[in-house]
């Protein structure tokens, strides 16, 4: 795929309102994400969604932990580009304070990461998220799962969802991702 062409396709996915999902597909090294975030950050001020989140699920070990992940690392869309490192920044404070328990709300929820959790299950609508690096998710976190959480993103949440991956370095778990992605995606 040419790089005008997914110059292209990014505008039209941050350009509507539509929940979708997109994927962009390539080997190591050609710069996937490179392209991503030159093109997000050009279009931020036009995107229509009003909130953006970047994942990579390189170290994430569970569902929860990437939902957490989602959310704190929300941000408003033109601001895209002008935090210095944001992407390990809300995973330190995640870890930092995840079973930190507060009286009267851990009867309840159990720890601040159990709230951050309902929270961000809660408050994760209409957001553009990007979620790079799967093919190096944890062998804890299963496609499988992973997809359905995308697809809850999307069906549920009235999110557009960004893939970057490499389909080709992925183990057999990855066939549930083939499996799946029929489903899910607006243009493989």
């Amino acid at each position: 795929m040419s790089i005008d062409l997914v110059k292209l396709q990014i505008q039209k996915f941050l350009l509507s309102e539509t929940p979708e999902v997109l994927a962009i597909k390539g080997g190591w090294g050609v710069g996937k994400t490179h392209s991503w975030e030159k093109y997000i950050e050009e279009y931020r001020d036009d995107c229509a969604l009003k909130t953006y989140s970047y994942v990579s699920l390189f170290g994430l070990n569970s569902i929860s932990e990437i939902k957490q992940v989602a959310f704190l690392n929300t941000i408003d869309t033109r601001k895209i580009g002008d935090s210095p490192n944001l992407k390990g920044y809300s995973r330190k404070i995640a870890d930092l304070v995840k079973d930190t328990k507060i009286p009267y709300v851990s009867r309840y929820v159990g720890g601040i990461g159990n709230l951050i959790d309902s929270v961000a299950q809660l408050s994760m609508s209409n957001t553009i998220i990007c979620f790079d690096d799967i093919e190096r998710h944890s062998q804890k976190v299963t496609i499988k799962d992973f997809m359905g959480l995308v697809s809850f993103f999307k069906e549920q949440k009235n999110c557009k969802v960004i893939l970057l991956l490499n389909e080709e370095a992925g183990d057999e778990s990855f066939d549930d991702y083939r499996k799946y992605k029929e489903k899910l995606l607006t243009g493989s």
